[in-house]
């Protein structure tokens, strides 16, 4: 039996065991396992980690914030701006809103803040981190996004920059 099956059959059982939502046992997995994660770590970073509901896989993920240079004050966590063409990615400043952090009521108005600080700095991209979970926060997002008149598309983030947990932004 592989990894991933074992991971769903966890889940399956502590849910039941426990009368608690399933959601809820893959959010504290996710947490444990970011944790232990972040231990192989000497200094502190920003890890998250993402258990996909289907196959019971997961991938961890570090994060960076790419800040000016002159911000740079945090190497474990933050990329300075001139270094980011070196990760391989386009990365610019603010590239990368995660709303994990916030209250599901506040994130409409997060991400239309996100939207607009994008449009007055002359950017035509932006990634929004909303995790994988059942959904509900991808679509309410995903319809936000339709109705907007600065948005061209949008579409789910490539694997390595959280794949459908995770949707980028283009604007017009």
């Amino acid at each position: 039996m592989n990894s991933g099956k074992e991971v769903l059959l966890l889940v399956d059982a502590l849910s039941r065991e426990k009368n608690v939502p399933k959601e809820t046992v893959f959010a504290a997995l996710e947490m444990a396992l970011a944790s232990a994660t972040k231990k192989r770590f000497a200094d502190d970073v920003d890890v998250r980690v993402a258990i996909d509901r289907e196959s019971g896989e997961y991938e961890a993920f570090r994060r960076w914030t790419v800040v000016p240079d002159e911000e740079h004050e945090e190497p474990s966590r933050q990329i300075a701006i001139t270094d980011a063409p070196g990760r391989g990615e386009d990365l610019e400043l603010g590239d990368v809103v995660d709303l994990h952090g916030f209250r599901p009521g506040d994130v409409r108005e997060v991400v239309l803040a996100a939207l607009d600080a994008a449009a007055a700095a002359g950017r035509r991209e932006l990634r929004l981190i909303h995790g994988r979970g059942i959904g509900v926060q991808r679509e309410s997002i995903r319809a936000l996004l339709a109705r907007d008149p600065r948005v061209l598309t949008f579409h789910d983030a490539p694997a390595t920059a959280g794949g459908w947990g995770a949707t980028c932004v283009v604007l017009r």
